[in-house]
């Protein structure tokens, strides 16, 4: 994908994901792909993944399996949340922060020790899906982690947030005028 299409794309949505709607894209990827033979060079930071996890021992490799299924049923839990709470144009610098603040106490957990996260995972579907009890149970953890300090980490950032949006906008209209 060259860079113009790739500034194009984000001018337009603000999300690069949106290209995998774009039937035209799509067909150019799957025909480069189709062109390749053998392993495609994905960059010079994927080498360092990839001798990662070329490296890693059965037990490492479910060890983090289990971390990223953990992180993706909090994280999809901790969506959904937040959306509740309106933070509009103060959502994504928010959610950003809250993902950071989470993987921080999920850190804090030794594999060994029973918890919460295990019977989490035991209600699990599989395959991106989470039941409404999931997500119940993965808000209950959410706001039992969540610390006074993390509330207002959350707080302040979302209030900088939305307050930068407004300020745009108010310099915008006045460039207008």
């Amino acid at each position: 994908m060259d860079d113009e299409t790739l500034a194009t794309q984000f001018a337009q949505t603000g999300d690069l994901m949106d290209l995998c709607t774009n039937e035209v894209w799509v067909r150019e990827s799957a025909q480069l792909e189709a062109d390749v033979e053998g392993q495609v060079e994905a960059g010079a930071a994927m080498q360092a993944y990839a001798r990662f996890v070329d490296g890693l021992t059965v037990e490492q490799g479910q060890s983090l399996r289990r971390t990223m299924r953990i992180q993706s049923i909090l994280f999809t839990g901790l969506q959904q949340w937040m959306a509740s709470w309106d933070l509009g144009a103060g959502f994504e610098e928010t959610y950003t922060l809250a993902r950071q603040l989470v993987r921080q106490h999920l850190a804090q957990f030794k594999a060994d020790d029973p918890s919460d996260i295990d019977r989490l995972l035991a209600a699990d579907q599989g395959a991106g899906n989470i039941t409404a009890a999931q997500r119940q149970q993965a808000i209950a953890l959410l706001a039992e982690w969540l610390t006074p300090e993390d509330w207002q980490a959350l707080a302040d950032v979302a209030s900088r947030s939305i307050s930068s949006q407004v300020l745009r906008t108010g310099q915008a209209v006045s460039e207008v005028a």
